[in-house]
């Protein structure tokens, strides 16, 4: 399900039976591995609660309007530990999206 304007702190809400997965995209216009993402304090906050239920999401070279999928993090918070601090929003470098990439995820 689209719940982007719902305000969870996540785009999308896939459920099966008992288990979910509740996805943040984050879409770079380049390069991903260059460019990084942001996560914001309010989706960090909801990472956090969710943990293995919170998916990140990335897809690079947006600028032609089709996109790829760049990566899946599995609990992001846990995964970019060292990278979050007391902040609003979290910059997540290029190459530790390189570093902890995975392509579809389970």
């Amino acid at each position: 399900a689209d719940v982007h304007t719902e305000g969870h702190g996540y785009d999308l809400r896939a459920r099966r039976g008992a288990a979910q997965r509740c996805v943040e995209v984050k879409g770079v216009w380049e390069s991903a591995s260059s460019a990084g993402v942001s996560l914001t304090g309010h989706e960090l906050l909801i990472a956090r609660q969710l943990a293995g239920d919170y998916w990140l999401y990335v897809a690079d070279r947006c600028s032609d309007h089709a996109g790829r999928i760049y990566g899946v993090y599995p609990n992001p918070v846990a995964l970019f530990e060292g990278l979050v601090r007391d902040q609003t929003v979290v910059k997540v470098p290029g190459s530790a999206l390189k570093a902890a990439r995975t392509e579809g995820g389970a």
